[in-house]
């Protein structure tokens, strides 16, 4: 795979000072060209998956792995009130689960075989893949896809694979792998914190 963390953006690197300007500006940028328009969507599955007392899955490559650990913090203690409770479990969280899947049957199933051990009808998917194309992300989406499973994706450059088959999308367009994590860090603290909020 190409390395595409500076891909069709420059920024000035004579000045750090510049440079951190300029990166927050792409990032701002960024950020109001996002399509929103399934955020409700997404917030009203996620507030379904607490009414049901189901689970959202997260799950992610690379730093996408880490925004969807972090997802689980702020899902599962940072949404939890006196009447209700957001049940969340990272699929990378398992290391011992995760690799054995991997070595043993092929690392494109690393999720898509979890969602078989695990997944409940009422639950709920929740995938972060800048490019969208990782073969175990796709995988994972198909899978729920056959189990009627919605699933919810973060996705970044052109969305890839993961931004046509999921249930609901939000879209970061930006070349940029540092912008596009940035960004999917911040829409999971506007989940957690809005869903927090309206069932305080």
């Amino acid at each position: 795979m190409s390395d595409t963390r500076d891909k069709n953006i420059e920024f000035n690197v004579s000045s750090v000072t510049e440079f951190t300007q300029e990166y927050f500006q792409a990032m701002s940028n960024a950020q109001k060209e996002i399509d929103l328009s399934d955020l409700p969507e997404i917030i009203k599955v996620i507030q379904d998956t607490i009414d049901s007392g189901s689970t959202v899955y997260s799950m992610g490559n690379g730093g996408s792995s880490a925004i969807a650990d972090h997802l689980v913090c702020d899902f599962t203690k940072g949404c939890f009130t006196d009447h209700s409770k957001l049940k969340s479990f990272s699929l990378n969280s398992n290391t011992p689960l995760f690799t054995a899947i991997s070595n043993d049957l092929s690392y494109k199933e690393s999720f898509s075989k979890q969602l078989e051990y695990y997944l409940d009808d009422n639950d709920v998917i929740l995938l972060i893949s800048s490019s969208g194309n990782s073969d175990n992300i796709v995988n994972a989406i198909d899978y729920a896809n056959q189990r009627g499973i919605k699933s919810i994706t973060l996705t970044g450059f052109d969305g890839g694979d993961a931004k046509i088959k999921s249930s609901l999308n939000i879209h970061v367009s930006i070349d940029n792998y540092g912008i596009i994590e940035d960004i999917h860090q911040s829409l999971v603290h506007v989940i957690a914190q809005f869903v927090y909020l309206k069932n305080k």
